[in-house]
């Protein structure tokens, strides 16, 4: 997306034509990243064979029309066709027009090896007085604590996701790895989520009836019905063939289980109208006013809350309601918080106090690491430090979790026995980390990057972001050092 030099990377001859090609003689097929192509003419001339997505905005008649007008050249056409059709022909769709249906195979030699891989990248990053790992013979109870330790972080965001058969977290791995010999007390001890968390089956058991219609006011029958676990949803061109790619509504309904009393948070964030009711009455109203967000790469909304007093076991109807407006893309996404005690750190530490060890789990998740934005900073997000000072202060034995996928400030490493950077391991994330911290594999992994103490460490710090959209490399030889 990237201009280097002053020029789009997708229309850059050196880039594309003497180094890709001429230099390193490269005989494939080069495509623009998705909404990544800025011109016609300049593009295809300068060897981008393939614009994405499709329908094209660059291209198509455009691209005809600058072929009849001289501005591209029937070589560079042919070169691009040429290179399509090796594509199709290699990849045996000519053979196999029809496209097959997605499938999903679990199966225990492919969960062992996820197992594996996860431990295995594990890096060990501290372990004073051979803290880990813990004895089940001489540790009778284990505090765990923070909030990552009963959520799973299994990936980052944007791109780096795909939808897992099953997610383990790391207090479910413990748990189960230490059954009966070992007393396991868990703590959320903070927050550190940058939008809520998902709503899914924890509150919503049986899940929602997504309906889609063909009209942007819900009216009429619906043209497509499905099942989904949570509302999580990002989509691209066309739906179903009744329905319209630029203008639908998709209806959600649902039945919320409240599993303790108070104040419940609940947040929804769209690229489109989007709106929330609770037994029928609008809670969250994000479809007649809006205000622009970073979210669904900045096509979408700040992510709009309201809290409501539930009481356990009290259901309620759940109902979200979307109108798509872009053609391009669209998403909605409902998020929701379980009420939360001032009294958070306090209990964690009290726990800690009264436990042989400490687990504490920290870290980031996939909002705050996804594509199309950085990080402002390296802190870990809400009172997380706080949490493990007062946690390692009350008990010695504290071994601390990083769940991220890069650094994170750890002023606090000196005060605590043991730290485990585990990273975003995939769905076998919970029974790896048990396996580590109980001694049931070696945590051989290694940095592939250097960790600075702080952002002013970085050899780029002094240079970005630039000024004006543009950046300075002043780094130097150090430019991209690990």
């Amino acid at each position: 997306y990237n201009r280097v030099n002053g020029t789009y990377a997708s229309e850059h001859p050196r880039l594309l034509g003497d180094i890709l090609r001429r230099e390193w003689g490269f005989e494939g097929l080069v495509i623009s990243d998705w909404y990544g192509t800025y011109s016609t003419a300049a593009a295809a001339e300068a060897g981008l064979d393939l614009e994405m997505p499709g329908p094209p905005r660059h291209r198509g008649e455009k691209l005809l029309d600058a072929v009849k007008a001289g501005a591209v050249s029937e070589s560079s056409l042919d070169a691009a066709v040429r290179r399509l059709l090796e594509v199709t022909l290699r990849s045996g769709i000519l053979e196999h027009p029809e496209e097959a249906a997605e499938e999903s195979i679990d199966r225990p030699e492919h969960r062992q090896l996820a197992r594996e891989a996860a431990a295995e990248a594990i890096v060990l990053l501290k372990n004073q007085s051979d803290l880990l790992p813990l004895d089940r013979q001489k540790i009778r109870t284990l505090a765990v604590i923070g909030p990552s330790a009963d959520a799973a972080h299994v990936q980052g965001g944007g791109s780096a996701g795909v939808t897992p058969h099953y997610s383990v977290t790391p207090l479910e791995g413990i748990r189960t790895s230490c059954g009966a010999e070992v007393g396991v007390r868990y703590e959320r001890g903070c927050t550190n989520h940058k939008v809520l968390p998902l709503l899914g089956a924890r509150l919503v058991p049986s899940g929602f009836q997504v309906e889609y219609f063909g009209s942007p006011d819900l009216s009429g029958d619906p043209a497509l019905t499905e099942h989904s676990r949570r509302i999580d949803f990002f989509w691209e061109g066309r739906i179903e063939p009744k329905v319209d790619p630029e203008i639908h509504a998709v209806r959600f309904t649902g039945t919320f289980a409240p599993e303790e009393n108070g104040a419940y948070t609940l947040g929804l964030t769209s690229a489109g109208r989007s709106r929330l009711f609770i037994d029928g009455i609008e809670l969250i109203d994000n479809w007649t006013q809006q205000t622009r967000g970073d979210s669904y790469f900045g096509a979408g909304t700040v992510e709009m809350k309201a809290q409501l007093e539930m009481r356990e076991g009290e259901e309620r109807e759940i109902r979200i309601e979307y109108c798509r407006s872009n053609p391009f893309l669209a998403g909605v996404r409902v998020g929701a918080l379980l009420p939360v005690p001032e009294d958070l750190i306090d209990q964690a530490a009290a726990a800690a106090a009264e436990a042989d060890a400490a687990v504490v789990v920290v870290g980031l998740d996939n909002k705050w690491e996804g594509e199309g934005g950085d990080r402002v900073d390296v802190e870990l997000p809400g009172r997380q430090a706080e949490l493990v000072e007062k946690v390692a202060a009350a008990n010695p034995n504290t071994v601390v979790v990083v769940n991220a996928g890069s650094v994170v400030a750890m002023d606090w490493s000196d005060r605590v026995a043991a730290v485990l950077q585990l990273w975003y391991p995939g769905q076998e994330m919970g029974n790896a980390l048990a396996d580590v911290l109980f001694g049931d594999a070696n945590p051989s992994g290694k940095l592939p990057t250097t960790f600075p103490k702080r952002i002013e460490d970085n050899p780029a710090y002094l240079n970005y972001p630039g000024e004006n959209g543009e950046v300075l490399y002043g780094e130097g030889i150090f430019v991209g050092y690990r």
